[in-house]
């Protein structure tokens, strides 16, 4: 389980809203600049929880290591797979249109990235309603034990 703490900004009936800033995961990260580009040091999270919060409370989230893969996977390499595959099936199958094969595989090759998103979107709403499968609070830090 990945663990970041962070203060809660805002709450909102069984949902908050959590401040995190860059954790100790993120330093040992290879992709730790590209992960916040154009973002500060710090980001908000909306995370379901049953316990009772209050803005300021510092708290521990936590998202099962194996989900964070998951989601890795399918938001990264499934587009960049489907733009290839949609390329290189045009460029083969398509010898016989009158447009240059080039421009033909590049413009199905789109297609297929932009077919990929649609799946992906409906699966993005479908994990959210999955609470297992987010972000959720761990524990409240006592004040004294806080950053």
């Amino acid at each position: 389980m990945l663990k970041e703490l962070g203060m809660v900004e805002d709450v909102m009936n069984k949902e908050v809203v959590v401040r995190l800033s860059k954790g100790e995961h993120c330093q040992t990260c290879p992709s730790k600049g590209m992960c916040h580009l154009g973002h500060d040091e710090e980001r908000l999270v909306k995370v379901k929880t049953d316990i009772k919060l209050l803005k300021g409370q510092v708290v521990e989230i936590g998202i099962p290591e194996g989900e964070l893969l998951k989601l890795s996977f399918l938001v990264y390499f499934l587009p960049i797979l489907s733009l290839m595959v949609f390329s290189t099936l045009a460029y083969y199958l398509l010898p016989q249109m009158n447009i240059e094969r080039s421009l033909a595989s590049f413009i199905i090759g789109l297609s297929g990235l932009f077919f990929t998103y649609l799946p992906l979107r409906k699966l993005d709403k479908a994990r959210r309603s999955s609470s297992e499968k987010m972000p959720r609070v761990l524990r409240v830090i006592p004040p004294s034990c806080s950053r």
